[in-house]
């Protein structure tokens, strides 16, 4: 089970490096881990972005959602 939501600005406690959370990863004998994508840089290149470890994590605000798709499959019709 995973503390933190897809889509959340986040912020890492150790390295102060914030972003966005896009992945999360649970692992058979070890923590949940989170994938921060930080924005682009001044010049409007993209950042690489980092895992961290879930009690590295601390939640900043909503962040984003990516919008609703209507692709005519079954989980289209859940509301």
């Amino acid at each position: 089970m995973f503390k933190h939501e897809l889509g959340v600005e986040a912020v890492s406690k150790v390295t102060g490096m914030k972003g966005i959370i896009t992945a999360r990863s649970q692992n058979l004998y070890g923590c949940n881990r989170y994938f921060i994508q930080p924005k682009v840089d001044k010049e409007g290149k993209p950042v690489d972005g980092w895992w961290t470890d879930e009690d590295d994590v601390h939640v900043k605000g909503k962040g984003v959602t990516a919008p609703r798709k209507d692709t005519g499959g079954p989980m289209s019709k859940i509301v």
